[in-house]
């Protein structure tokens, strides 16, 4: 959940001084309720008109329905033991759907609401339905294996944070109907990378299934330290990144905007794309190719250009910085 918090920037520090909240917008603010998980479980997203909030924990998706203290449990892992570690970084509702980025892959699941009776699980809280004796549990007592109805990969790309705009209005044509997204994502090793995903839903989604349209229309590469923190505007205009250089105490709070262009763009004049699988054959390693030389021969890839407007030095680097748009 993002917060605006008011305040101004100190003329003489530099820094951002929260006002004072009393009397203010948010004095109407409600404890809805407090669910009680497992401990390693993260909070991604909610639906408030369905009153959906949505956790992870390493593999598993799990979505609770607050009113009535009911949720599922997801599991997402497959049963190939060769595969790289591809845990999940962020999730978003789109419509009935939940996108689900990984850090290898992009999934779409079909949330079954109501819950089926026999996925269903009872969520212990403060304020919501009291079972006896409930007690802070260690994992749910149940998860379903719920296979995505699309997926893409990221052959070459590893992500560790990702941040997701706002979805647009659905377009609904003869017979799709399709929402389209952007996100920023950060590959520890290779830079940052903007994306623009359509999720397409077809009519006849029995003959046809949902698809996933994903584009690279922005990158940068040029950094030289950690990146601790991304976000991205909801309205994709604007993002902003936290880095801290190498052999240096620095860190900097770098913004960029978007490209328009790159954004509206149709998909043949893009020249960076994500790999797929069959682009890689006998024993190559995917980790090893340069996705910068996968070009075609029109358009142009709008390079992310960021711009430092603040920049703290501190041997304590224990700290973090987060940001929020």
């Amino acid at each position: 959940m993002q917060i605006p918090i008011p305040g101004t920037i100190s003329p003489t520090r530099g820094e951002f001084e929260p006002t004072s909240v009393a009397g203010s917008q948010f004095d109407c603010f409600n404890d809805e309720d407090t669910l009680f998980g497992p401990d390693n479980q993260i909070a991604r997203t909610l639906d408030a008109e369905r009153r959906l909030v949505v956790f992870s924990r390493v593999s598993f998706i799990e979505i609770v329905h607050w009113p009535t203290n009911v949720g599922i449990s997801i599991d997402t892992r497959t049963e190939d033991i060769e595969e790289l570690w591809n845990g999940i970084v962020a999730l978003r509702f789109i419509g009935p759907y939940l996108l689900c980025i990984r850090t290898r892959s992009i999934e779409l699941y079909d949330i079954p609401f109501p819950f089926p009776k026999d996925l269903q699980y009872f969520v212990p809280s403060t304020l919501g339905s009291v079972m006896p004796n409930a007690s802070r549990p260690q994992s749910p007592p149940h998860s379903t294996s719920l296979p995505p109805v699309a997926s893409h990969v990221f052959a070459s790309l590893s992500f560790r944070a990702v941040s997701i705009a706002s979805p647009l209005q659905p377009v609904k044509e003869v017979d799709t109907t399709t929402t389209t997204l952007s996100f920023l994502a950060n590959d520890v090793l290779r830079g940052l990378f903007h994306y623009r995903l359509d999720v397409l839903v077809f009519e006849d989604q029995d003959a046809h299934p949902p698809e996933l349209r994903v584009r690279l229309i922005g990158a940068y590469t040029g950094i030289h330290g950690f990146v601790s923190s991304i976000a991205l505007g909801p309205q994709n205009l604007r993002g902003v990144w936290i880095e801290r250089t190498r052999n240096n105490t620095a860190r900097r709070v770098v913004t960029f905007t978007t490209s328009r262009p790159a954004f509206e763009a149709p998909a043949e004049v893009l020249i960076w794309r994500a790999p797929d699988a069959e682009d890689f054959s006998g024993e190559e390693d995917a980790e090893n190719v340069n996705e910068t030389e996968q070009r075609t021969e029109t358009g142009g890839l709008a390079l992310i250009e960021g711009k430092v407007v603040y920049e703290v030095h501190s041997y304590d680097l224990r700290g973090e910085h987060q940001v929020l748009l």
